[in-house]
């Protein structure tokens, strides 16, 4: 049988302490934010591991709240970083420090319900043609061309 060490040390000994953020040098998800596996309600499960800072160091559960980082940092765990708020709070909070920008790629113009009839109308007079070659023709991505003839936008339904 393994000897398993108890939840917050195997939390803790992940962290690096510092003067500002606490970085998780464990498991990461691709947008940065450390995770971890806890056992909850007998499963084990994988727990984001700022909400379990958040949530141990304030005592409290968070529920069905967001926790957002003041620091902007997603592998930060440190408590005094970390506060409970809204998926409006959260936009809000990036929006005021100027992290909230559209990019779009310059090579590909604005769609419209014009273009998107175009590319219907296009592809029912070329019913051979593939994804790539009217992308090509009309400017966008394979997968935006995809969106449009599977009708989940730029459609009457949509």
């Amino acid at each position: 049988m393994r000897n398993i060490k108890p939840e917050f040390d195997r939390f803790i000994n992940k962290v690096i302490k510092s003067d500002g953020c606490w970085e998780w040098i464990g498991g990461k998800y691709r947008g940065g934010y450390g995770h971890f596996r806890r056992k909850i309600d007998g499963k084990w499960k994988m727990y984001k591991t700022h909400r379990y800072s958040y949530e141990y160091y304030n005592k409290t559960d968070a529920l069905n709240n967001l926790i957002c980082h003041t620091c902007d940092n997603p592998s930060c765990v440190n408590p005094d970083h970390l506060f409970i708020g809204t998926s409006q709070d959260n936009h809000d909070d990036m929006r005021s420090k100027g992290r909230w920008k559209l990019i779009r790629n310059p090579k590909h113009r604005l769609l419209n319900m014009k273009t998107a009839n175009e590319i219907r109308k296009y592809k029912e007079e070329n019913p051979e043609a593939k994804l790539l070659e009217i992308s090509i023709k009309f400017t966008t991505s394979k997968q935006q061309v995809s969106r449009i003839l599977l009708g989940h936008i730029w459609s009457e339904e949509s």
